[in-house]
């Protein structure tokens, strides 16, 4: 028997056997499932997605989808927090509210310190003339939101990830690369603002749209969501290893979790030792999640 904590804080993820692990008081499926707890029930029939959990493991921020009336699909963040065991409902982050605006696609920066996301409000535009943000994080809020400064012209820029404490990944169209939505890196300045944006070295975009990078705790692992041809589906997570000598391997598709339907959004949590991505199954966005066994598994 073995107990291992980890993350940090009250997050209840403990390995109670050389098999078993948990998190959010849950066992973690070996094969995906639908990521389903008790405390997200008040959302329905809303739906969620592109979690992203604080490296204390007390907050973990959503974006809800509520595509309820036709032709008016709306997005907004939400956050539930841990007291003890238990993970409180989630409430809307009205810190982080725009009138008549979109916002999605959380992610926490390493030490916890600001929150990255997207927006459709000014200087971008609905419906999906998006711009990434971040808030600095508070103990019970956040302060207003800053727009990143970052050399993209007047471009829509994607799916916010601090793959290292200094290197910002994202997804634009605009700046002239090989695909639709290509993957770029842009490093953190001394100013706060973020330098020439560098399409990503190693096979990371193609011809079609690429989009929604993740780099594991150990970088050791990136996935991605790409629309190249050769897939089990329209839209497929793909991952590259780090090789001995520091390279990153050619793409390969996540075949565990990829169907004839459309998986993207992979997220890491515990360290890398859990997965959670987005499915379409039957028109509905849902959030799956299961066990990673890394790129030998």
């Amino acid at each position: 028997m073995r107990a291992v904590l980890a993350i940090t804080g009250s997050l209840a993820l403990a390995s109670v056997s050389a098999d078993e692990l948990r998190l959010f008081g849950l066992p973690v499926p070996d094969r995906p499932e639908p990521f389903s707890p008790s405390f997200l029930d008040a959302l329905e029939p809303l739906q969620v997605t592109n979690p992203a959990l604080s490296p204390d493991g007390r907050k973990l921020v959503i974006t809800v989808v509520n595509s309820l009336t036709p032709r008016h699909t709306t997005t907004a963040l939400y956050e539930s927090i841990v007291a003890g065991d238990e993970w409180g409902p989630p409430k809307y982050i009205r810190a982080l509210h725009a009138d008549g605006y979109n916002s999605s696609e959380a992610a926490f920066s390493a030490d916890g310190a600001y929150l990255y996301f997207v927006s459709n409000r000014p200087p971008g535009s609905p419906p999906w003339n998006v711009r990434m943000f971040r808030a600095r994080v508070l103990a019970d809020d956040y302060e207003k939101p800053q727009l990143l400064t970052i050399p993209t012209g007047n471009a829509a820029t994607f799916y916010p990830q601090l793959i290292d404490p200094d290197t910002l990944a994202f997804t634009t169209d605009a700046l002239n690369g090989v695909g639709g939505g290509d993957l770029y890196t842009a490093s953190l300045q001394e100013d706060g603002s973020f330098g020439t944006p560098r399409a990503l070295d190693g096979d990371f975009n193609s011809a079609q749209d690429d989009w929604d990078l993740v780099e594991d705790d150990a970088s050791t692992t990136r996935l991605w969501a790409s629309a190249r041809p050769g897939g089990a589906g329209k839209v497929d997570i793909y991952m590259s290893c780090r090789e001995p000598a520091g390279a990153w391997s050619s793409a390969r598709n996540v075949s565990a979790v990829n169907t004839e339907s459309v998986e993207t959004a992979p997220r890491f949590m515990a360290g890398g030792e859990v997965l959670f991505f987005h499915r379409v199954v039957e028109g509905r966005d849902r959030l799956y999640w299961v066990r990673w066994k890394g790129c030998e598994g």
